[in-house]
């Protein structure tokens, strides 16, 4: 998977993302789900080229997760589907997932409780030195991309809010981390649990 400052133009998406689970868990196919999506703009969105790109990448998300955590998405709490839905976001972006692992989780490893712009500023340099597409962003495209992950950090209950970015710890329902033990995903247990 390559970088990519694609999030820019992406939301967290909750309550989109819970809509499209259902869907999903109700055996429709993404074809069906993309027809009845736009025709009766479940999205509530006013702009039809919009409410297509929302789609595709909420899909794109959903289906990149085992079949069993769509499941269990569309019966869990808000605060597991949220989990989940930054879960997905990580196992579709690279750079975010790396930023979740390194930077959030490495918060919590050294006990510290907020992510500063310097934590930000070092993980972005860093990539930038490992990754001609990440040297090639705008200063401008880096700084829309650095609010854009604190956000969803702060949507998903890992953040108290964007502006204070204090750190809160989640925690995760047992059967939601067994079902990513279960598919191999142990490594974005660690992430958002900071172990």
């Amino acid at each position: 998977m390559k970088y990519s400052a694609g999030m820019v133009s992406q939301v967290f998406a909750f309550t989109e993302a819970r809509k499209t689970a259902e869907l999903m868990a109700a055996g429709m196919s993404k074809a069906e789900i993309r027809d009845k999506v736009l025709s009766e703009n479940l999205f509530s969105l006013r702009n039809e080229t919009r409410l297509r790109r929302t789609f595709h990448y909420v899909y794109n998300r959903l289906h990149s997760l085992p079949e069993a955590a769509i499941a269990f998405f569309v019966k869990a709490d808000s605060e597991s589907a949220k989990l989940l839905t930054l879960i997905s976001i990580m196992h579709t972006d690279r750079m975010f997932f790396e930023f979740v692992y390194e930077v959030y989780r490495g918060k919590i490893i050294l006990g510290e409780k907020t992510i500063e712009d310097r934590d930000m500023n070092v993980f972005f340099d860093d990539k930038a030195a490992q990754s001609q597409e990440v040297a090639g962003w705008s200063e401008a495209g880096a700084a829309k991309l650095k609010q854009c992950y604190l956000k969803n950090l702060a949507d998903a209950g890992l953040l108290e809010s964007t502006r204070s970015r204090n750190i809160r710890h989640v925690l995760m329902d047992y059967r939601m981390e067994e079902l990513l033990e279960n598919n191999g995903m142990h490594v974005y247990i660690c992430a958002v649990k900071g172990v």
